[in-house]
């Protein structure tokens, strides 16, 4: 439906990547809305790999040994 109301993803950490040395942690959170419903979890993905997927706000994800 080309009237829907679009929902919208933010990925608000991390702002600036630095430089890492491996083994690294990144830590990711993630903003999300939808202006006709509800927003029920969020997946954070490499490519097609879901990593992770948080049901509850705030949508957070550390990722180790990168």
């Amino acid at each position: 439906n080309m009237n829907k109301p679009i929902t919208t993803v933010s990925l608000t950490i991390p702002n600036n990547i630095t430089p890492l040395v491996a083994p690294a942690t990144i830590d990711m959170e993630a903003i999300a809305s939808d202006p006709d419903g509800t927003i029920t979890s969020i997946q954070f993905r490499n490519g097609t790999t879901v990593l992770n997927t948080d049901t509850s706000s705030p949508y957070t994800y550390s990722r180790t040994g990168v």
